[in-house]
């Protein structure tokens, strides 16, 4: 609700279940008609899930980015030093190996069973 607020969809077109293709289409022409840098600092006071898509260099200039180093791992290319995204994740981000667990010998787990017992 506080993205349409945001964008001032018409409340005809806020259940997109009825013509999903018209709420689709009012949606892009909104987003399209305005830079995002309008939008940016709107969308952030509603509070609301979305967020604008920028560029590589317009994140590595973000303040979340910038604290955690994201941008900081640099390689070297054809003699120039560029930047190099952890992808896909960080390993620092990532869980810890598994401990690996040892298969139990054959039939150790199985029951035993003579020829003509029941259970």
């Amino acid at each position: 609700m506080a993205f349409c607020d945001v964008i001032e969809l018409p409340e005809a077109l806020r259940n997109d279940a009825e013509d999903q293709n018209a709420t689709k289409a009012d949606v892009a022409r909104r987003l399209v008609a305005k830079p995002s840098s309008h939008w940016e600092p709107l969308l952030e006071a509603a509070n609301c899930c979305c967020t604008i898509i920028k560029t590589p260099l317009e994140a590595s200039k973000d303040a979340h980015f910038a604290a955690r180093g994201v941008f900081d791992w640099k390689i070297s290319v054809a003699g120039q030093q560029v930047t190099a995204l952890p992808m896909p994740i960080a390993p620092e981000f990532r869980a810890p190996p598994a401990d690996p667990v040892a298969a139990p010998d054959l039939g150790e787990q199985n029951a035993t069973f003579r020829i003509g017992e029941t259970t």
